[in-house]
């Protein structure tokens, strides 16, 4: 049939704006968590890490693998009814966690070749069983050295993800 119109009217997308709360500093180690960004839309927000190596984000999860800093991004792309938002950007720091290494006390008897020297870690996480690079342990004791006691030494650990003390 002719002489017959549909209107139709084209309705204007909406703006949209994301809220992302800045990100306080955490520490190698520390547990996954959420990210809780919101668009005023109420869409669902996306994250990125500039540097998934040091941390990297899964849905709204981020995981940290090791200290460094990053930028994390919160995005929505919009739809049909919504513009895209702008970007918003948070920095992130992942700080060294605080380990101890700790020389192991031994016992020897006079005149015989000292033991072994060890240390412990203390603090060590993410599966992590000794540090990069690992400490030189010494003492002054000898097989020569007389009834006593005897200091061990430990130190030159080093790791980026840890700030070492000795004890």
């Amino acid at each position: 049939e002719s002489g017959k119109t549909v209107d139709v009217n084209a309705r204007p997308k909406g703006n949209q704006t994301i809220t992302f709360e800045a990100l306080s500093d955490r520490i190698y180690g520390d547990a996954p968590f959420q990210l809780t960004a919101t668009a005023s839309s109420g869409l669902a927000v996306s994250y990125s890490s500039s540097d998934p190596s040091v941390a990297s984000v899964s849905g709204n999860e981020l995981i940290i693998h090791k200290t460094g800093t990053v930028e994390i991004t919160a995005s929505q792309p919009g739809n049909d009814a919504y513009n895209a938002a702008t970007a918003v950007v948070q920095s992130l720091v992942i700080n060294p966690k605080p380990i101890t290494v700790a020389a192991e006390n031994k016992t020897k008897v006079y005149g015989e070749e000292n033991p072994s020297l060890t240390y412990v870690y203390d603090g060590l996480v993410n599966g992590d069983t000794k540090t990069a690079t690992e400490p030189a342990i010494s003492t002054t004791a000898t097989a020569a050295s007389g009834v006593g006691v005897y200091p061990i030494s430990v130190s030159g650990a080093a790791d980026a993800n840890y700030s070492i003390s000795y004890a």
